[in-house]
């Protein structure tokens, strides 16, 4: 009689073995990988109707930690008043908060008017409008404090403001007016969509909300014309 063997088990690959493959990955490609819920942490835009849209709760609701919320609309609709009220009530949670002006209308000397602690601790204005310029500041700036929190474990959240994204110019438009040519830039708005793809997943990461005003115009063409944002879509998707 013929002798038989029991045909040997085969184990299959696991899910959990993924994670020591990707965590080898990680080594050499920077990539993040979340291994814990974080609690979600809002600021508070100051107005409780807008706090529950944006997040369902009235009073302890608002703009999420580590994502881009932007207020659009015409001139003198109140996006400045907005995002100073979120700024003032991100300093009070203890936040400190960077304020980046395009349109050189805001002012350390108003700011306690609006309720907002102008101090260097507390509040740090810039000024600039060249969207290459802006994009250079907030990349290295967040390079930075991805070390600082490799380093560290962690990093205090600050809140950061643009406004407004509709006032920004690029280095074309700029060298075309020098020169004297009047041109349609088509370089500017390539130059937003790289900006927002390069910090969106770095505020992400970090936890540091990001409040951007941003003009509307009536699109051309169009039997229904819709309103939209000023510099592209990108914002839009970021957003």
């Amino acid at each position: 009689m013929a002798k038989t063997t029991k045909k040997e088990e085969k184990s299959s690959f696991s899910f959990t073995k993924i994670g020591d493959i990707l965590s080898n990955i990680t080594k050499s490609v920077p990539v993040i990988i979340q291994t814990e819920v974080r609690e979600k942490k809002f600021i508070s835009t100051g107005v409780y109707l807008l706090n529950a849209a944006l997040s369902a709760d009235m009073l302890g609701g608002g703009i999420q930690h580590g994502k881009i919320f932007t207020v659009a609309g015409d001139s003198g609709t109140g996006k400045s008043f907005i995002a100073l009220s979120i700024a003032r009530h991100a300093q009070k949670s203890g936040m400190g908060v960077i304020y980046i002006d395009t349109e050189y209308s805001i002012e350390l000397a108003d700011l306690p008017k609006y309720g907002v602690d102008n101090s260097p601790e507390k509040f740090k204005l810039i000024n600039g409008n060249k969207v290459e310029e802006i994009n250079i500041l907030l990349t290295q700036l967040l390079d930075s404090l991805k070390e600082e929190k490799v380093k560290r474990g962690d990093i205090e959240p600050f809140l950061i403001v643009l406004d407004s994204v509709g006032q920004m110019s690029s280095n074309k438009e700029k060298e075309d007016l020098i020169s004297g040519n009047i041109k349609v830039d088509m370089t500017r708005a390539k130059a937003l969509a790289a900006m927002f793809r390069s910090i969106n997943i770095d505020l992400g990461y970090l936890g540091i909300p990001m409040v951007v005003c941003n003009h509307v115009y009536l699109e051309q063409g169009s039997m229904y014309p819709q309103e939209i944002f000023k510099g592209g879509k990108a914002l839009v998707y970021s957003s």
